[in-house]
């Protein structure tokens, strides 16, 4: 996997968590980049979400530039 998304180490800038997920529950509408099975951005709003270390915040961008939220009132 490392490979396939050209992973390099760094000292510092973006990490990357690889996680084997417990529930195949979570690749529902799943996408594939470079070959890799990855959540669908609904799935990773919600794991970021409740992430801790900037996690809200980076569900908040998520939301604002990957999510289409409709208003039902």
């Amino acid at each position: 996997m490392v490979k396939k998304l050209d992973l390099r180490p760094t000292t510092s800038g973006a990490n990357i968590r690889i996680f084997e997920p417990y529930d195949e529950g979570i690749f529902m509408d799943f996408r594939q980049i470079r070959g890799v099975n990855v959540v669908s951005d609904i799935q990773l709003y919600v794991d970021l979400f409740t992430y801790p270390a900037r996690g809200q915040e980076q569900a908040e961008r998520l939301l604002e530039k990957n999510i289409k939220v409709v208003d039902t009132s």
